[in-house]
């Protein structure tokens, strides 16, 4: 069997798919025991390989902009809005008005978005649990000093075993 019969396999691609998305095309090629110019030939002329690297980059393109626009997020930033503004112009003649017209303006202003703290949240226990994470872990035990006593006590003055 060919190295790219293994490859354009319904299972060799999906490996494929699955290293693309944490491989650069050197570290891929070597993975699938093949020079670097033969993958860029097998891109160029197979298809579906060329397809199952895309779609493994993809995700990974995807969930970095997904990281960064939640990063972003939860420290705060600057936004620039448009907004409609009314302008009215008035003319004087003589100090009397003399006619007035409104048109409307588009303007862009900065606002700043405060960080969510949903987001700081989020991103602080999953980026570093051992310190954020929402729960906490106890270690609970019965402290049982002086309990064979107390059972002694209880069972002599019940007169059994101490348990009704």
């Amino acid at each position: 069997m060919a190295k790219i019969d293994k490859w354009t396999s319904r299972d060799g691609l999906a490996q494929v798919e699955a290293w693309a998305a944490a491989c650069t095309d050197q570290e891929l090629a070597d993975k699938l025991g093949v020079s670097r110019s033969t993958l860029a030939q097998w891109k160029k002329t197979k298809s579906d390989i060329s397809d199952a690297i895309t779609r493994g980059r993809a995700d990974v393109h995807a969930c970095a902009q997904v990281e960064e626009t939640l990063l972003k997020r939860a420290l705060g930033y600057d936004a620039i809005v448009k907004r409609a503004v009314k302008v009215r112009h008035v003319k004087y003649d003589n100090g009397r008005r003399v006619s007035e017209d409104e048109e409307v303006q588009i303007v862009e202003e900065t606002q700043h978005v405060p960080g969510d703290v949903n987001a700081i949240r989020f991103f602080l226990t999953n980026r570093a649990p051992e310190r954020w994470q929402n729960k906490v872990e106890m270690e609970a035990g019965i402290h049982a000093e002086g309990f064979e006593d107390y059972l002694a006590k209880r069972e002599s003055s019940d007169g059994g075993s101490g348990f009704d």
